[in-house]
């Protein structure tokens, strides 16, 4: 069979089946593969990049353009499972305009993750490297504001959001 597909190695402690497999906005493994490096998780290649590569290749966003993918983000957030990886490199922006997250599970807080991944879109740096502050973008100051807060109520944060990623 001659079709492309991606490869990612598993993480050390063996995983349970994925319990993303019907999840949308999931980018789910299709099956795994050994080799010499060791056992690597397959699926299906797809006309995507990392969020991470888009602001190498572009700088900093657009607001609209963020909170598109802020949007997309959150709505597979939702869906997702326990506290995924929202980092650059696992928010994938497909070539249609849809947002995918790789299935990487991480015990960091999933929403703050994404409010510093769409600071990094914004702003085309860390909101860690100073100057510290809000968004240059007024339009996105209070969605990351809201995503970056350590909120243990996140159904709260996360319908928060959800409305200031619609732009309601």
């Amino acid at each position: 069979d001659n079709r492309e597909v991606g490869l990612a190695p598993p993480r050390a402690d063996p995983p349970a089946p994925p319990p993303w497999p019907t999840r949308r906005g999931v980018r789910s493994p299709a099956t795994t593969a050994t080799g010499d490096d060791g056992a690597w998780l397959v699926a299906p290649a797809i006309p995507a990049r990392a969020l991470s590569d888009a602001i190498a290749q572009w700088g900093s966003l657009p607001a609209e353009q963020v909170l598109t993918i802020a949007a997309g983000a959150i709505s597979a957030l939702a869906t997702a499972g326990p506290d995924p990886a929202m980092t650059p490199d696992h928010i994938l922006l497909t070539d249609d305009g849809k947002v995918l997250l790789l299935p990487a599970p991480t015990a960091e807080d999933a929403l703050f993750d994404l409010g510093t991944a769409l600071f990094l879109a914004a702003e085309g740096r860390s909101p860690f490297d100073p100057p510290a502050g809000d968004p240059r973008q007024p339009t996105l100051a209070a969605l990351i504001r809201g995503l970056m807060q350590k909120d243990p109520d996140h159904a709260a944060a996360a319908a928060t959001a959800r409305k200031a990623a619609a732009g309601t």
